[in-house]
């Protein structure tokens, strides 16, 4: 359980003043689950020496007769009566300077006793309050990684805790019922706890008939409403209802919006709770009465509500604001309205019209969540081309590419029945566009761009503006082209969708392809400008599935040209988006940037585990650009780590097959520098320079090394000095520090290796000097030399007798620089237990990370780490 330490030292404190002979009361109150009986249970096993009796019962047998240090514990103090709690309060009041502590502990605002103790507990020398508030952010986070789960950014923290109201019991019940689906999205309708619906309904039980009336209507609106609003529907209701008796339960409170007075519930969890408590009957007569105060989406949300089997006229106002939507760029919408539509609709025909026209929406919208939601009810409309090609566009978006394409295949194949009218061209299109992205996501790059223009050149001419079919087709053949060599005719077939209106998504999605044209072709500062504008354009447009690819690119971007603070934010950026959109499509390239960073900082445990999630995402969203970057982060972790076997294994996927043919055409072919790197120091020459000899031929970005370095790797691997020596000048003269300056830094340390060989003293210490200077400005620590701990040192520190031999053994182990894998593998024990007794021996000693032990224990001479490998750095 996540400690409260602020709660634990005011009883811990509360106790020793009763200990030393006053009287004291303690009063704590919180909401169920909050951990008021886990405080008191900590409390008794950290001060044995109290008698501890329960109930108010037991009180009167204490007067006159309190000998011991005693604790009365009163507890669920909201069951007392009324005439229980007088009596107990009066009796507490009368028991003067013995060593007793009472503590009282109860339901927020539902115990009189508490209410009357409350004053009395809060004077000075009597003693203390305490409310628990709900859980932090952070203790979210530590909550979440003792149910395993490990990657719960803040963002998606802050959405839980707000939801949740930080209560720890319904905290571990989400977590145990959704586990690790909250790494993908958090819903906004979480489960709660056995109870809490009992706990709400005895809460309003006890309030007025007119203030349970009030909270009711407000928690249908699912929103602060204006006063006046709220009173004017209830009329139409004929419904009494009380906004001071609403104010006076501590459910809602009176908002200032633009001067205007509104009431909102201070908890989203008690709104749930209110609505849930509604039967539908009730609940469809509510929402027909505020939709008649309402207008525009909000009118038809609620009309929505209130329909309970079909309404036609309500469908067909759902589906103009559907087209409204789509013609200003919002697929979202479009689809969610448009599913809404089908779902009020009486026509068979028609629902299945609605339906399909959601599903195609869905697939402009880029949006997987969307398309698992609609997939089995597209798949329940009556067989046909059009079901048959949206059941494909929804296939593509949950990446089921081989079995997609097959099913569309097998459905063009069938062809349209023989009085079926000509298609229009939107609709030839979208077919198109289709088949297009599911061929281009199995990357089959030629038939996507000989489809894709045979579509195009086919379809029914119609002028006017790129529609979201063209739109879609575009995108699919602009980008089959770059991926294939042919940039000047993707820049021809993206250039109309570039033009377009900041309004429409399409504009952002082309930019993108663009920016990663020039990134990957070695442009870095113009790949930045490029992905600033798409993330602009994403953000004008309302273009969610847009944003987040934007942000994990230009984070790419980012550590490229060593600004990493900035690649960081943006790959948080990432992880906060999905926490508001619930759509993690690109959390994986996130993820990779984040294990990248993490490795060059020297957290390597963090970046292995920010690998694993990378890989994993990769896997379930199976594009070309996630499997290479999980690959890249991979061999970026295991060469800060300085395993170049390791390096050679997390590059396999890209050494060969499709993704190599695809990272060779568009230019992303700079981490070929690691795989030399990796092959010269496992001497592997000839391969070796193989490989770089390729690379030099390629005019993909050098910030995983310059060329010229690596050449000089390889002569001095081979024994040739005085050539090494002019590599490693040519890469430092040629380099350019400020766009790749972790490749520019690797540069100077190897030349100043080969100075100082040669004993050019002062050359060599000034070369050393920049290349720290430039390691030290990235932040990359795992590249910098360090003075290791030693064995030796370790046991002149505090509390090194407390440790068990185990503890000894990790300390060492990891003093040495073992990552905890390497440990438990020698220890024979799992990483877990290395956790434990890592921990354990941390908190004996008076440290808090590694870096402690490191800095603590007596350092040995520092000596900088072999060329072509990291220096080992102790990380907390």
């Amino acid at each position: 359980m996540v400690v409260r330490l602020a709660e634990q030292s005011k009883l811990l404190s509360a106790a020793v003043q009763a200990l030393d002979g006053v009287t004291t009361v303690v009063t704590l109150e919180g909401e169920p689950g909050a951990g008021v009986t886990w405080l008191v249970r900590d409390l008794l096993h950290t001060v044995p020496d109290f008698t501890v009796v329960r109930g108010a019962a037991a009180l009167s047998a204490l007067v006159g007769a309190v000998d011991e240090p005693t604790i009365v514990l009163i507890d669920d103090a909201q069951e007392l009566e009324p005439e229980q709690a007088d009596w107990a309060a009066g009796l507490i009041g009368s028991l003067r300077s013995v060593p007793l502590l009472v503590i009282v502990a109860g339901h927020t605002g539902q115990s009189s006793l508490i209410a009357r103790l409350r004053v009395a507990s809060s004077r000075d020398g009597r003693g203390r309050v305490i409310r628990l508030p709900g859980f932090t952010a952070q203790q979210c986070i530590e909550l979440a990684a003792e149910h395993g789960i490990v990657q719960l950014d803040p963002a998606r923290a802050n959405l839980i805790t707000e939801l949740t109201d930080g209560n720890p019991h319904h905290l571990v019940t989400m977590f145990e019922q959704l586990g690790r689906r909250l790494h993908a999205s958090i819903p906004r309708d979480l489960p709660v706890p056995d109870g809490y619906a009992d706990h709400l309904a005895a809460q309003l039980t006890v309030l007025e008939e007119p203030t349970r009336a009030l909270l009711e209507l407000l928690s249908v609106t699912g929103r602060p409403l204006a006063v006046s609003i709220l009173v004017e529907i209830a009329a139409r209701l004929s419904l009494p209802v009380s906004v001071d008796g609403a104010l006076a339960s501590g459910l809602v409170e009176m908002l200032d919006e633009e001067g205007q007075r509104e009431l909102g519930f201070t908890s989203e969890r008690a709104r749930t709770g209110i609505r849930r408590g509604i039967d539908a009957p009730r609940a469809r007569e509510l929402n027909a009465a505020i939709a008649r105060s309402m207008s525009g989406w909000a009118q038809l949300e609620h009309r929505l509500a209130a329909t309970e089997h079909t309404d036609d006229e309500l469908a067909a106002d759902l589906e103009v604001e559907g087209d409204r939507n789509a013609a200003t760029g919002r697929y979202p919408s479009a689809a969610r309205i448009y599913s809404r539509a089908s779902g009020v609709t009486s026509s068979s025909a028609d629902r299945e019209r609605r339906l399909l026209r959601a599903g195609a929406y869905a697939f402009f919208a880029d949006d997987a969540e969307l398309a698992g939601t609609l997939a089995e009810s597209v798949a329940r409309c009556s067989p046909g081309p059009g079901r048959t090609i949206v059941l494909g566009g929804l296939g593509y978006l949950l990446g089921n590419f081989p079995e997609t394409l097959a099913l569309v295949q097998e459905g063009l194949a069938q062809g349209a029945p023989a009085d079926a009218r000509r298609p229009t061209r939107d609709e030839v299109l979208f077919v198109a566009g289709v088949v297009a992205s599911i061929r281009l996501a199995t990357l089959d790059i030629g038939g996507t761009i000989a489809a894709s223009a045979a579509a195009l050149a086919a379809a029914p001419s119609e002028p006017g503006a790129v529609s979201p079919a063209d739109a879609r087709l575009r995108l699919a053949w602009g980008f089959a082209l770059w991926i294939s060599g042919d940039r000047d005719q993707a820049m021809l077939v993206l250039n109309p969708l570039i033009g377009l209106p900041l309004n429409r998504p399409e504009r952002a999605d082309a930019l993108v392809i663009v920016g990663q044209q020039q990134f990957y072709g070695g442009l870095d500062r113009a790949a930045l400008h490029t992905f600033d504008l798409a993330i602009e354009s994403a953000r004008a447009s309302q273009a969610l599935h847009v944003l987040p690819l934007g942000l994990a690119l230009r984070a790419q971007v980012h550590y490229s040209l060593g600004q990493w603070d900035s690649a960081m934010l943006d790959a948080q950026a990432v992880l906060a988006h999905t926490t508001a959109s619930r759509n993690g499509n690109h959390d994986g390239i996130a993820h990779g940037v984040i294990a990248m960073l993490a490795a060059q900082a020297g957290q390597l445990d963090e970046a292995q585990r920010a690998v694993r999630v990378g890989a994993r995402l990769a896997v379930e969203r199976p594009l070309p650009q996630h499997h290479v970057g999980a690959a890249v982060a991979a061999a970026v972790v295991e060469r800060a780590g300085g395993h170049p076997h390791a390096v050679i294994q997390a590059l396999a996927p890209l050494l060969g097959g499709s993704l190599d043919i695809a990272t060779t055409a568009t230019g992303y072919t700079g981490w070929r520098a690691m795989q030399a790197e990796a092959l010269i120091t496992l001497g592997s020459l000839d391969q070796a320079q193989a490989v770089i000899d390729r690379l030099e031929t390629e005019s993909g970005s050098r910030a995983f090394g310059y060329p010229d370095w690596l050449r000089g790797l390889l002569a001095e691997a081979r024994g040739q000095r005085m050539i090494a020596a002019r590599h490693f000048a040519a890469a430092v003269s040629t380099g350019v520090e400020t766009v790749t300056p972790f490749a520019h830094a690797l540069a100077l340390r190897a030349l100043a290796g080969s100075l100082l060989a040669r004993g050019n003293v002062d050359d060599g210490a000034a070369a050393k000097r920049e290349a720290d200077r430039l390691f030290g400005r990235l932040g990359a620590a795992a590249y910098l030399p360090v003075a290791a701990a030693t064995a030796a040192a370790l046991p002149a520190l505090a509390g090194w007798p407390t440790l068990t031999p185990r503890e000894r053994d990790t300390v060492l182990l990891a003093s040495g620089g073992q990552l905890n894998r390497e440990i438990a593998s020698s220890m024979h024990v799992s990483v877990k237990t290395v956790e434990k007794h890592l921990a354990n021996a941390l908190a004996k000693l008076g440290l808090r990370s590694r870096r402690e032990l490191a800095g603590r224990a007596a350092p040995e001479t520092a000596t900088p780490p072999e060329r072509g490998a990291p220096a080992v750095v102790l990380v907390s």
